[in-house]
């Protein structure tokens, strides 16, 4: 955090494009802090998490959600904040919404520093915060799962400075993120595992002389893995094997039929919507597509490879949610840990081809984040709309 505070002060001594994009910065912040206020809300899933702590308070509420899901006890913490803070107001929500996303922007910020700057750090810090292709990002009872996304950001953070030296502070941080953020949502467990690959492959050197940094920022994965699995699988036993995740594990594992579960996932996270390979490519051209095209051909076709592989591969990280096909065929689910492989991806991309960390063209920057602005906030309205659905019908009921 030292490090985005030095850089800050740094902005407001320099000339005066660097100052603009300090205030485009805060209009993102604000832009992504108002489309909160305006159209988070609990819907039903989250009025009834809600509910029980009006019914039995902060701590049997949580005491509940354990006997429920014990691998998760931190899943409710946010909406626990929420309803101290207004009582179930659907205004305290979308505030605590709002400050989740504006500290998600800044820790992303704070965790590229070291490999992405300037222009480039503002577009891969609002991916961080968006995270397209994510269809729920806006859904009030999603809370959770940007808190865990957030920690992982701090994981990332810390990883990427390891490459360079072994510090117990940094590989402390990122074990302690790490495990919080897997007992907040467990979901994003294989793009924690992905994190060094970050270091591996965002830089121009050889895979031989990437490979010492990326064991070294493995460190806090390989710990926080371990450990918070040590604790899933000890929770399973709990409650007779009653849980949420027992019951789950103990159905038939969509891996016994591979072709059928690769053809969901794909399907889900690629294809519910025509345009979403088409929106990131374009995004992934708006990022590095310069600095490709001034390669030489050998040099260019080598890294257009290395960003289709990767592309391709982006949805296998969903695949924590291989437990059942329901899951497999639901946008909200699979998009969430999609999303954030993309940001990883990007990250690494725009480590990879600009060797200067302060590259980036302010005026593709300034349209490729408005015109994530602008798709996320369409997203915004139409996570809206089944809370003002819902809202309408309860209303009309009880006017009866």
């Amino acid at each position: 955090m030292a490090g985005l505070i030095s850089y800050l002060k740094n902005i407001l001594r320099t000339d005066e494009e660097p100052r603009l994009l300090l205030w485009l910065e805060i209009a993102t912040v604000a832009a992504l802090v108002g489309l909160a206020l305006a159209f988070v809300r609990p819907e039903l899933e989250g009025w009834g998490v809600l509910d029980v702590f009006r019914s039995v308070g902060i701590q049997g509420g949580f005491r509940q959600f354990l006997s429920g899901a014990p691998a998760r006890p931190l899943e409710p913490l946010l909406l626990a904040t929420t309803w101290i803070l207004g009582h179930g107001a659907v205004g305290a929500l979308a505030l605590v919404y709002g400050v989740v996303l504006a500290t998600k922007y800044v820790i992303a910020r704070w965790a590229v520093l070291p490999v992405v700057r300037g222009v480039n750090g503002w577009m891969a810090a609002t991916l961080a915060a968006v995270m397209v292709p994510w269809a729920g990002q806006w859904r009030g009872h999603n809370m959770s799962q940007q808190f865990s996304a957030m920690l992982v950001l701090a994981a990332l953070g810390a990883i990427l400075r390891l490459r360079n030296r072994i510090s117990l502070g940094w590989v402390a941080l990122g074990v302690v993120s790490i495990i919080l953020s897997l007992l907040t949502y467990e979901a994003l467990v294989l793009c924690i595992l992905a994190l060094p690959l970050v270091v591996l492959f965002g830089n121009q050197r050889s895979l031989r002389h990437s490979l010492y940094p990326a064991l070294c920022s493995a460190l806090p994965v390989f710990f926080g893995v371990i450990l918070y699995g040590l604790f899933f699988y000890w929770t399973l036993d709990l409650g007779g094997g009653k849980g949420y995740h027992a019951i789950l594990l103990s159905a038939p594992s969509p891996f016994k039929t591979p072709l059928k579960l690769l053809r969901y996932l794909y399907g889900t996270a690629y294809f519910t919507s025509p345009w979403t390979p088409i929106v990131l490519i374009t995004i992934l051209a708006f990022l590095v597509g310069a600095p490709i095209l001034a390669l030489p051909d050998r040099k260019k076709k080598a890294a257009i490879v290395f960003l289709a592989i990767a592309f391709v591969l982006v949805p296998l990280f969903a695949l924590s949610y291989a437990i059942n096909f329901y899951f497999l065929s639901d946008i909200e689910r699979v998009g969430f840990p999609t999303g954030f492989s993309f940001l990883l991806l990007c990250v690494t991309a725009l480590a990879r081809f600009f060797p200067d960390r302060h590259g980036g063209n302010l005026v593709a920057g300034v349209v490729l984040v408005t015109a994530i602005l602008l798709g996320t906030a369409a997203n915004a309205y139409n996570c809206y709309l089944p809370y003002a659905l819902q809202h309408s019908i309860l209303r009309q009921t009880r006017a009866l």
